[in-house]
């Protein structure tokens, strides 16, 4: 006679089960604002232009670049 067990049937204790409602929108006053600084062309390339101009940064780029292209 074979046995069968009910708690096999059942569902498994840690399963999430799902929510009825998508959960709630935060208010505007929570929503991360946008008012860091605009970076545009323009300004990377004066950035750029400063860095080349730098001894260490070339020195650093130098070393990154004949890393990469040791075997």
């Amino acid at each position: 006679m074979p046995t069968t067990n009910a708690t096999h049937q059942q569902r498994p204790y840690g399963t999430p089960m799902l929510q009825p409602f998508p959960p709630p929108t935060p208010p505007a006053s929570l929503a991360p604002a946008h008012s860091g600084p605009v970076i545009n062309r323009d300004k990377v390339k004066e950035a750029l232009l400063s860095l080349v101009q730098e001894n260490e940064f070339i020195d650093m780029v130098t070393r990154a670049l004949q890393n990469a292209h040791q075997p």
